[in-house]
């Protein structure tokens, strides 16, 4: 059979063409798959959270426009907007409320193969993808439930990355600044979160000399920026800027103590070396995996830098970000460890060198994802795990007494 394609400069058949979009069929079908177990095993059920932002998208049918979550400053509520319209064709219901959520979880892994051909080889490209997808087991769980901004963070961050990084070697077209300032300026209304994405997305532009070969454009940056988080600011110039304070009987957890946590738990746990909610070392063994995990991660990020690649100065950014966030000692099931997740997978399909080898790996890290799934489903059944409170099994008589008090 003739030559066909090439990948990572190797000339391959098409029989070979055909084996690695067979890979990337399973790989997808297992996805598919491996959220539908979820659902079905009680790993995501609808709680309070949830059932606050199909209240709000209720009430915003009714014309109540809210910046933020209800009772809070800061969780900005541009995706009311999505849902409000399904909420009103198909009432309150599961699909209503996690239909976006579902959608963007999808969506992010696209995200990331574009944003890695930028950047990647074309198979490391479509491995980092197909990782995202599937690993870690928290960017596998978490889009299934609808929060209002952590997976649209991702995705809005993302989608910054991808408009800004330059196409075949030549510098982003003139828009691509002010749709860049845009989109993070939406994403810093939806959540802060957004950081992880902007300061490399800065370190990166000013480091490469794009910022300043294009300057006259990046300039339109800035009030794109504003723009994109008009509501936020419009908010808080009129609250005395509420979102830059903590909460009543909020503590900050200080700097230090954020960096030794997302070293010794955090960082171990995104991997999914220690158990969600819990923190145990998976298996009780797991802990030996995670000194060569630090070594491949210090490789790729040695080689990323050496390029300049938006994945290694994502990741030395992280920690410097995380230092300052005031929740940084939180576990449970490692959302604000999440925004980490597409770094990872950039930084594994980096350096991992061949076909087998990223079967290997993306094998290995899929069963990493089943084994803390795992682990949670054990919590969620065992009468004194920890998501006992969270999963109630049967909310009747909650709902009941609400009703009685007329709440």
């Amino acid at each position: 059979m003739p030559p066909s394609t090439t990948f990572d400069g190797v000339v391959t058949t098409g029989a070979g063409r055909g084996t690695r979009q067979a890979l990337v069929g399973a790989a997808i079908l297992a996805g598919i798959v491996g959220r539908v177990l979820v659902y079905r095993a009680g790993l995501a059920p609808a709680d309070a959270d949830e059932a606050l932002a199909g209240l709000m998208a209720k009430h915003l049918l009714t014309g109540e426009h809210r910046t933020f979550l209800w009772g809070q400053d800061y969780g900005g509520t541009p995706v009311l907007y999505l849902m409000a319209p399904l909420v009103r064709v198909l009432g309150a219901s599961l699909v209503s409320l996690r239909f976006w959520a579902v959608l963007l979880s999808a969506v992010n892994p696209v995200l990331l193969w574009l944003v890695a051909r930028r950047f990647l080889a074309a198979e490391a490209a479509v491995h980092a993808a197909l990782l995202l997808w599937l690993w870690p087991a928290t960017a596998v769980w978490l889009p299934l439930r609808e929060f209002l901004f952590y997976t649209p963070t991702l995705t809005i961050g993302l989608a910054a990355w991808l408009v800004l990084l330059p196409s075949d070697g030549r510098d982003a077209p003139r828009w691509a600044w002010p749709a860049a300032g845009l989109l993070l300026g939406l994403g810093w209304w939806m959540s802060p979160n957004i950081a992880y994405f902007a300061a490399p997305l800065g370190l990166w532009a000013t480091a490469s000399g794009t910022l300043r070969r294009q300057w006259r454009w990046a300039v339109l940056a800035v009030p794109a920026t504003a723009l994109g988080a008009a509501p936020w600011l419009r908010f808080n110039l009129s609250h005395g800027g509420a979102s830059m304070r903590l909460p009543p009987l909020a503590v900050a957890s200080p700097p230090g103590q954020n960096l030794r946590f997302l070293a010794e738990t955090g960082l171990p746990g995104l991997l999914g070396l220690r158990e969600p909610y819990t923190a145990a070392w998976l298996g009780g063994w797991a802990w030996v995996l995670y000194p060569p995990a630090l070594g491949v991660l210090a490789w790729a990020t040695v080689l990323g830098v050496r390029r300049l690649g938006l994945d290694a100065l994502a990741l030395l950014c992280f920690p410097v970000l995380y230092a300052v966030q005031p929740y940084g000692t939180v576990y449970t099931n490692g959302r604000y460890l999440f925004f980490l997740a597409p770094t990872l997978c950039l930084l594994v399909a980096r350096v991992v060198p061949t076909i087998r080898w990223r079967l290997v790996a993306t094998v290995a890290l899929a069963g990493l994802t089943v084994l803390d799934l795992r682990a949670m489903h054990g919590q969620t059944v065992r009468p004194t795990g920890p998501l006992v409170i969270a999963n109630v099994p049967d909310p009747g008589p909650a709902s009941v007494a609400l009703r009685t008090h007329g709440l």
